[in-house]
């Protein structure tokens, strides 16, 4: 594709040659030509014997604002005089710009029929004429022109030129079938295209002749056309003789971020691999039991390193069939990633559309099969494809979308860096600005072979830099997989030195790691058994010096952010801890008070690990089911504290009763939060109770499922009632699933409200105004951190049993 790619640069670049051209011809008709005849001759006729690249434009005057205008074109020519002097040229018919290779530089010749044009220009002087042949010299540069039939020709090469007079011309049998294709009423471009290079390594024989009907405008270029191949010498086509183009599907698995990918498609493998083998005229290995139930192969690049994905029609066959090149494996995100035995077994199928050998890693993705050099190329492959940040659904992809075909033998995609390149070759331009590049960020170029010539697409259109959306607002920074299941969901700490965000998750071994934002491993702790509830971050020294606080089923621990305990921290228990720590910290001065439940007892400890004599309330009838909460009304504190028997204690903070409640509640899961001025409870029933500060109660039965979630931070509401979210009011239909509670969380200002569905294992993000954070949802399956760190919103989870995962999020407006 680099190629013909590059004869289009080269030809529209030296499209100045072209506007020079018809100022030549305007010197033929202002000093008469007595060589004109009545005879029309065909413009054909007069190209170059040598000529590789011919434009065809069959109505310069309705084309000429789409060719000054078109950036990815004329990014820099569309700048200078020259734009201005192509506003005074109107040839009204069809025209020819020939490029011919002599030596190490080019030769153009224009051809058109002999017509008026409108132009004011007084640089043009006539030197000298031989044989009819006029040189001509415009800005002290020489051209060489003359008529015949009717036809003006004109051009750079005086020997080139005195051979079209002399009738030494093209005269090419694939080259006439090629120019019989060209368009009425455009743009067409036919020219040699010997090599097609589809990647950095592959580069075959394409075809004789091509012909390209090109729609140039500024907004890009979109082309169809036709290759014609010479039966003689081997080529590309003849790989695909007797296949069938198929539908092509490896956009689906390709991430976003790939730079260069290209894929083949097959209908009968047999003949495919007996066409490869002809080829080359080498034995390739016979791999039917893989290779028949398979009918695209692609090749594609990320971070430099090569992967390829293979579309099964029956995956269950083709594991069976690739199993015995599997060995050991492990899991990430749910999927088995196997290390590969044959690294070798592409480039022996599919030599010489597949030249690389180290593929040591496979897994599968719905019905691919895909092999990469590096684990962590897997990795990043598959959260690509769990986030759905892949090409099929990007938006520059869907740009496209009208104007690609579904099917195809070749599908050849060029992004970001890659892209660049091509577009330097596109515009002939070696340095190209990074403004025209982000205007047009993808091409794509298909080609279905068929009998004995080939069917072109290529499409490359300018995306809106002020309207344009990314396909994502999320990636992936960090993923870090522990050596045992992880017992505790990863949270953040807050990391004084750095000023960012450190990550604490548990294992099942009861190993307590730090992780930094970035995924290092900065300790391990080994505890004496599960965390119960969260892990709490305090300043117990008031030093800005942050601590975790937790407790597990016999101890409270405080530990500083190296993992060595507080002193007099940890304290142990004898009764067994059978609530979440809680922490007060009434006036936020850091005096935290910590609740301590057992049973159907509380203590209050203090900084100083020392019992707070002050707090009178020491047991309650039954068990405490919900952890101790302190909710502040009006400048006054209250603890509220629920039994198993239905009785709820609101107390001050001596624990003494500041509400006499003789109403008994049945209460979920649901903690009691404030709304208002009022605790609100959720009871087993779905009933809501609202307690003011006197102690009324206002009970209502609610409309909703079984399943309820309410939650309250701050001045945002989030409900859930199974699928249907509500945050302040506004719904929010979420897929059928099994969902975590909402989750509030403020960052800079930004309210953000979270639910993670755990049966398909997607979170969900939403902001205070109920709209998705773009590129949500993303995988994972536990519920989520989220905070900023160093100026980066970000957002910690789970993505299978031992593995977290860190997000960087684009913050909302």
């Amino acid at each position: 594709m680099d190629y013909f790619i590059l004869r289009i640069g080269i030809t529209f670049v030296f499209m100045k040659y072209f506007i020079s051209f018809v100022l030549f011809f305007v010197l033929v008709c202002l000093t008469g030509c007595d060589t004109i005849r009545n005879k029309q001759s065909d413009l054909q006729d007069f190209i170059p014997e040598k000529a590789h690249t011919i434009i065809k434009i069959n109505n310069f005057e309705d084309n000429k604002a789409a060719l000054a205008s078109n950036d990815l074109l004329f990014p820099v020519l569309s700048k200078s005089t020259l734009a201005a002097l192509i506003q005074n040229i109107h040839p009204q018919s069809e025209s020819l710009l020939c490029v011919s290779k002599n030596n190490a530089k080019k030769d153009y010749t224009f051809i058109t029929h002999l017509q008026k044009v409108e132009l004011i220009n007084d640089s043009i002087k006539t030197s000298s004429e031989t044989n009819s042949v006029k040189k001509i010299i415009l800005n002290d540069i020489p051209f060489y022109t003359f008529t015949k039939d009717s036809i003006i020709v004109i051009g750079s090469s005086e020997k080139e030129i005195k051979a079209v007079f002399n009738k030494k011309t093209l005269h090419d049998e694939l080259f006439d079938r090629s120019f019989k294709v060209a368009d009425k009423k455009g743009i067409s471009i036919i020219s040699k295209a010997n090599k097609l290079q589809f990647s950095d390594s592959v580069a075959i024989n394409f075809a004789k002749w091509m012909c390209l009907n090109t729609v140039i405008s500024s907004g890009g270029i979109t082309a169809t056309g036709v290759a014609i191949p010479q039966d003689s010498i081997p080529q590309i086509s003849t790989l695909f003789k007797g296949q069938t183009p198929q539908t092509t599907q490896f956009l689906t698995v390709l991430p976003s971020d790939a730079t260069k990918a290209f894929s083949f498609t097959y209908s009968d493998f047999d003949v495919f691999q007996n066409n490869l083998t002809a080829k080359d005229s080498v034995s390739i290995q016979k791999k039917d039991a893989i290779f028949n139930l398979v009918n695209e192969v692609a090749v594609f690049s990320i971070n430099k390193e090569k992967a390829i994905a293979i579309k099964s029609l029956d995956t269950q066959l083709t594991y069976e069939a690739l199993v015995a090149n599997f060995s050991e494996k492990n899991l990430y995100k749910d999927v088995a990633i196997y290390q590969f035995l044959n690294p070798e077994l592409f480039k022996e199928t599919f030599s010489p559309l597949i030249k690389v050998t180290n593929f040591t890693f496979a897994f599968q993705l719905g019905d691919f099969f895909i092999f990469t050099e590096t684990q962590e190329n897997a990795q990043h492959i598959i959260s690509s494809y769990k986030n759905e940040s892949v090409f099929a659904k990007s938006i520059n992809y869907k740009n496209l979308l009208n104007e690609i075909s579904s099917s195809s033998s070749l599908f050849i995609v060029q992004n970001g860096e890659e892209f660049a390149t091509s577009l330097s070759k596109l515009t002939g331009i070696q340095s190209v600005s990074k403004k025209v590049i982000k205007q047009f960020p993808l091409a794509i170029t298909q080609i279905s072979f068929d009998r004995d010539f080939a069917h072109l697409n290529l499409v490359c259109k300018e995306v809106s830099l002020k309207n344009q959306s990314p396909s994502s607002g999320v990636t992936e920074t960090a993923s870090i997989r522990l050596k045992n299941t992880i017992a505790l969901a990863p949270a953040f700490f807050t990391n004084h030195i750095t000023k960012g965000k450190d990550i604490v998750v548990q294992d099942i071994d009861n190993v307590l790691y730090l992780i930094s934002d970035n995924g290092k491993i900065l300790w391990k702790k080994t505890l004496n058994g599960k965390i119960i509830g969260e892990i709490k971050e305090v300043d117990i020294l008031k030093n800005g010096k942050k601590q975790l606080a937790f407790v597990t089923k016999n101890k409270l621990y405080v530990l500083d952010r190296n993992g060595k305990p507080v002193k007099p921290f940890p304290i142990s228990f004898t009764d067994n801890i059978t609530q979440p720590l809680a922490v007060f910290d009434y006036d936020n001065n850091r005096k935290y008070r910590f609740a301590i439940t057992q049973g159907n007892k509380i203590t209050l400890f203090d900084s100083k690990g020392k019992k707070v004599k002050g707090f009178t309330f020491s047991k309650t009838k039954s068990d405490i089911v919900l952890p101790p909460t302190h909710i502040r009304i009006a400048n006054k504190d209250y603890i509220v504290i629920a039994e198993q028997n239905g009785k709820l204690h609101i107390l001050n903070r001596t624990g003494k009763t500041r509400i006499n409640l003789s109403k008994k509640f049945d209460f979920s899961d649901n903690p009691i939060v404030k709304e208002g001025n009022n605790f609100v409870i959720i009871s087993k029933n779905n009933t809501k109770h609202s307690i003011d500060t006197k102690g009324r109660v206002v009970s209502k039965k609610l409309k909703v499922s079984g399943t309820y979630y309410f939650t309250v931070n701050g001045r945002i509401k989030a409900t859930l009632d199974e699928n249907l979210l509500r945050i302040n009011g506004k719904l929010v239909a979420l897929p059928y699933g099994i969902y975590t509670q909402p989750l509030i969380f403020n960052s800079k200002g930004n309210s953000y409200i979270s639910v993670t569905d755990t049966q398909e294992k997607k979170i969900y993000l939403f902001t205070r105004y109920a709209k998705p954070v773009q590129g949500f949802p993303i995988y994972g399956i536990s519920r989520v951190s989220l905070a900023t760190s160093k100026g980066r919103l970000l957002l910690v989870t789970q993505t299978d049993d031992a593995t977290v995962t860190v997000y960087r999020i684009k913050e909302q407006n």
